[in-house]
């Protein structure tokens, strides 16, 4: 985890359904918790579950790390809700997973702020309270899986906003979701989970490569893009 250079300001981190976000962004919590009080977020899972997927991964979870699923959403007071938590417990990142709830009603229509204006709010928070903010989505195209090719900024249409307003841009990707099991050299790779940056200061791609299971690095990969 200490590879990952993370700026200030807000971050996206997409990826396919399946794909490990959750359990990806819980190992990071709990690596960045070692220095800093972190608050993750999530609206798809509940907080019993959370703890005993991070255990299974870290087998502890540090002091620093608030795992919370209670905080509301669907609407503006979502937000301000989100705001008064944050400056209270003195949070210096917050991670949510998966920003898509925030736009939508419990009938699955889209609520106000809409899509665009979820990312305004959450660069609004970011930089109001000067606190990093991290957040996950999903891919919405799903070309990169049929061409065996990785994901790209064009697949964030979820949200453009994401690509205007983000300090920093990370995709996941599983070769295994496109079927692929054996890389050029016949060596397997199904089990990885490759993290991309495809928006950075120095406007290269970088590429981390994980065995999945453990999040142990195989490979670093630094490419102009």
């Amino acid at each position: 985890m200490e590879r990952i250079k993370l700026s200030a300001g807000l971050i996206a981190f997409g990826g396919a359904k399946g794909v490990g976000k959750t359990r990806f962004m819980l190992k990071l919590a709990n690596f960045l918790a070692k220095t800093e009080k972190l608050l993750f977020v999530s609206y798809t899972d509940y907080n019993e579950r959370l703890e005993h997927v991070l255990k299974g991964i870290d087998g502890t979870i540090n002091t620093n790390l608030e795992l919370n699923t209670h905080l509301g959403y669907y609407c503006v007071e979502s937000f301000l809700e989100l705001i008064e938590y944050i400056e209270e417990g003195g949070f210096k990142t917050v991670i949510i997973d998966n920003a898509e709830c925030y736009s939508l009603n419990p009938n699955g229509t889209f609520s106000y702020p809409g899509k665009d204006g979820v990312v305004d709010a959450l660069l609004f928070i970011s930089n109001r309270l000067k606190v990093r903010v991290m957040f996950t989505t999903y891919l919405v195209s799903n070309s990169f899986t049929e061409d065996y090719s990785s994901p790209t900024l064009n697949n964030f249409i979820w949200s453009r906003e994401i690509v205007n307003q983000c300090e920093q841009i990370y995709v996941f990707y599983r070769p295994a979701i496109c079927g692929l099991k054996f890389d050029e050299e016949g060596i397997p790779i199904e089990d990885n989970l490759e993290l991309i940056s495809l928006k950075n200061e120095d406007h290269n791609e970088h590429k981390i490569i994980y065995a999945n299971s453990e999040f142990k690095i195989l490979n670093q990969v630094d490419t102009q893009i």
